[in-house]
C-alpha cells in the first residue's frame, strides 16, 4: 500500500492511491456516499461539516431552554460606589464545590491507590450537584485507565454530562483515551465523531487504539484521512502505522512508511527504530530488521527484544542465543522478557546448561518473581524431564495464572505421571483458578497416557456441564486415544459419529492408530478411508494400514 507522502512528492493524492492495494481512492464512488466518508463500520463523518458537535456539554441551562432573559443590570449612579453586579440569571444555581475531597481524590490516584480514589468519589456521586475541576477529572481518567474499569469510565463519563462540564482540547483527549484503554472502542469512535476539534493527540489516540484491537484496515482508511487533513504526522503517528503493517504482513506499506520516516528525519527515534525491527521479522525479512537494528543509535532494551525475539520467530534459535549474548556484553540491562525468550529458545535447542544460566540471571537481575519468565522456566523443565525442577519453581512463584497451572499438568502427563496430572487439575480448581481448553486438553492427555479412562470421562463430561466450556475436536481426539487404547473401539467410532462437527483428520487418525494395536482390520479400513480422504499426500497412514494388514495376515 503506498502511503501519500502530499510533502513530498509532486503526484496527486488519486495517482497515489490507484497504486494502492487497498483501493481507498476518495473519489471512488464506493468511497464517498452521500458526501458521507464512511471511516469505521457503522461511523460515518459528514463532510460539510468543519466541526462536529460535541457530545459531553449537552446540558443547558433551563432558563436560555425557555427563553429567559437575563436580569437587567443597574443604572450606575454618579457618584462612583463598588457594587457587587447583578448575576445573569442563567447563572444563579447554586455551585457546590468540595475542594477538600477534589484533594484527597487527586492525591490518591498520584499515590496510586485508585480504588481509594472511587470510594472517594462515590460520596461526590451519591450527594450530587458537585462541580469538579479538570485536575479531579484528570485524575479519575488515570484511576480509569490504570484498573481499566469500564464501570469506572461509565461512572466518571455520566457525572460529567450530568453536571455539564465541558472539558477543554486537552480533556476531550484524555476521556478518549480513557476509552480506549478500557477497551470501549464503539463508543471511543461514536467521541472522535463528535469531537469540534481534533489536533494530532486525538488522531493518534484513535489509531493506536485501531491497531491495538486489530481492526487494522479501518486504521490504514483513518490514517489516509488524517494525511489528507494535515500532511503531516509525528514518531507516534508512524509507529503505530508501522505497527499496523506488521499485523496485517504487508512489507511494502512498512517500506513506505519507514521511507516516509527517513525522508522527515525520524529514523533515529527509537519507537520507530523498535517498530521497524518488529514489522520487518514479521514479515519474514530479517535481514532488513538486522539492518534497522544496526543502524540504531543507541540500543535499548526493547530494541535487543526485538531482534531476538525476530530471529527465534524464524527458527533461528542459534543466532538468537548469539544476540543474548551480545546484549549482555554490551551492558544494557535485561528485563524479564528478554529472560523468557531466551528460556524458551534454549527449549527449542535442548540446552539444559544455557538454561540455568538463564535461570540464574533471572534471579541475579531481580526477576526471580516474575510470572512470565517463571513460567517459561516451568514450560522448559517439563518439557526435558526436570519435573521436580518445574515444580519447585512452579511453588516459588508469588502468583500462578492459568498458563503456569496448564504447563505443569502437561509436564506430568507428559512423562506418564497421570495421577499427579489430575491431583494438579483437581487442587487448581480448588483455588479458583478457571481453566481453559488447553488445560482440558492437558489433563484428558495425562489421563490417556496414564490409562485413567474413568477419571477422564469424567473429566471430559464435566466441561461442558460444569465449566460450559465446548469440547474441540482436540478433546474428543484425546478421548478417541483414550478409548482406544482401553480397546474400546466401537466406543471410539461410537464418539466420532456424536461429535456435535466434522470429524477431523486427527480424530480419524487416533481411531486407525487403535485399530493397528488392537488389529481391527475393518474399523482400520473405514478410519483409513475417511482419513485418505482428508491427507491424501501422507505417507504415515499408509503405513499404518500396511501394519493392520500385515499384523492380521492379510
Amino acid at each position: 500500500m503506498e502511503i501519500p507522502l502530499l510533502r513530498y512528492q509532486n503526484l496527486a493524492l488519486d495517482q497515489i492511491q490507484s497504486a494502492s492495494s487497498f483501493h481507498l481512492s476518495f473519489s471512488d464512488p464506493k468511497f464517498f456516499s452521500h458526501r458521507s466518508l464512511s471511516l469505521f463500520s457503522g461511523y460515518c463523518f459528514p463532510l460539510n461539516i468543519r466541526k462536529w458537535r460535541n457530545r459531553l456539554p449537552r446540558i443547558s441551562c433551563s432558563s436560555v431552554e425557555q427563553e429567559l432573559k437575563p436580569r437587567p443590570k443597574p443604572i450606575p449612579s454618579k457618584i462612583e460606589v463598588d457594587e457587587p453586579k447583578a448575576t445573569p440569571l442563567e447563572d444563579t444555581h447554586v455551585v457546590k464545590r468540595n475542594s477538600g475531597l477534589c484533594s484527597q481524590i487527586e492525591k490518591s490516584v498520584l499515590y496510586k491507590r485508585y480504588r481509594e480514589a472511587f470510594e472517594l468519589f462515590e460520596i461526590l456521586e451519591f450527594e450530587g450537584g458537585y462541580e469538579l475541576a479538570s485536575s479531579t477529572y484528570d485524575a479519575l481518567v488515570s484511576a480509569c485507565i490504570s484498573l481499566k474499569s469500564i464501570r469506572g469510565v461509565k461512572r466518571v463519563t455520566n457525572y460529567m454530562i450530568s453536571n455539564g462540564f465541558e472539558p477543554d482540547q486537552y480533556m476531550r483527549n484524555r476521556v478518549l483515551l480513557m476509552h480506549v484503554k478500557c477497551g470501549m472502542m464503539i463508543d471511543a469512535r461514536r467521541l472522535f465523531e463528535e469531537m469540534p476539534e481534533r489536533n494530532l493527540v486525538s488522531w493518534n489516540t484513535i489509531i493506536g487504539g485501531l491497531v491495538d484491537s486489530g481492526d487494522f484496515m479501518d486504521a490504514f482508511q483513518l490514517f489516509l484521512v488524517m494525511w489528507q487533513e494535515f500532511s503531516d504526522g509525528g514518531s507516534r503517528t508512524f509507529a503505530t502505522m508501522i505497527r499496523a503493517s506488521a499485523g496485517l504482513g504487508l512489507v511494502f506499506a512498512g517500506r513506505q512508511f519507514h521511507s516516509c520516516c527517513l525522508k522527515m528525519g525520524l529514523s533515529a527515534d527509537i519507537f520507530i527504530s523498535c517498530a521497524l525491527i518488529d514489522m520487518y521479522s514479521k514479515c519474514g525479512n530479517i535481514e532488513d530488521a538486522q539492518y534497522v537494528f544496526d543502524e540504531m543509535p543507541r540500543k535499548t532494551t526493547v530494541g535487543w527484544n526485538s531482534i531476538i525475539a525476530g530471529y527465534a520467530l524464524h527458527g533461528y534459535s542459534e543466532e538468537a542465543l548469539s544476540m543474548y549474548y551480545d546484549m549482555r556484553d554490551s551492558g544494557v540491562r535485561m528485563d524479564h522478557f528478554t529472560f523468557s525468550m531466551i528460556i524458551r529458545i534454549c527449549a527449542r535447542l535442548a540446552s539444559l546448561e544455557h538454561a540455568k544460566q538463564a535461570h540464574a540471571g533471572l534471579v541475579r537481575h531481580g526477576f526471580g518473581l516474575d510470572i512470565v519468565a517463571n513460567t517459561s522456566l516451568v514450560d522448559f523443565y517439563c518439557k526435558w524431564g526436570r519435573i521436580e525442577d518445574a515444580r519447585h519453581v512452579f511453588d516459588q512463584m508469588p502468583l500462578n495464572n492459568v498458563i503456569s497451572w496448564n504447563a505443569l499438568i502437561a509436564g506430568y502427563g507428559n512423562h506418564g505421571r497421570g495421577d499427579e496430572a489430575v491431583e494438579m487439575f483437581e487442587k487448581m480448581l480448588q483455588e479458583g483458578m478457571v481453566p481453559n481448553h488447553v488445560t482440558f486438553l492437558a489433563v484428558l492427555s495425562a489421563c490417556s497416557h496414564s490409562g485413567l479412562s474413568e477419571r477422564g470421562w469424567e473429566i471430559f463430561e464435566s466441561m461442558s456441564r460444569d465449566h460450559k466450556i465446548k469440547p474441540r475436536a482436540m478433546h474428543y481426539a484425546c478421548m478417541i486415544e483414550l478409548l482406544g487404547r482401553e480397546g474400546l473401539l466401537d466406543e471410539a467410532s461410537a464418539l466420532i459419529r456424536s461429535a456435535p462437527f466434522n470429524p477431523t483428520a486427527n480424530m480419524w487418525a487416533a481411531l486407525l492408530t487403535a485399530c493397528r494395536v488392537h488389529e481391527n482390520l475393518e474399523l482400520g479400513k473405514f478410519a483409513a478411508e475417511k482419513l485418505y480422504g482428508m491427507e491424501p499426500e501422507k505417507l504415515s497412514n499408509y503405513v499404518v494400514l500396511l501394519n493392520i494388514y500385515s499384523s492380521s495376515g492379510s
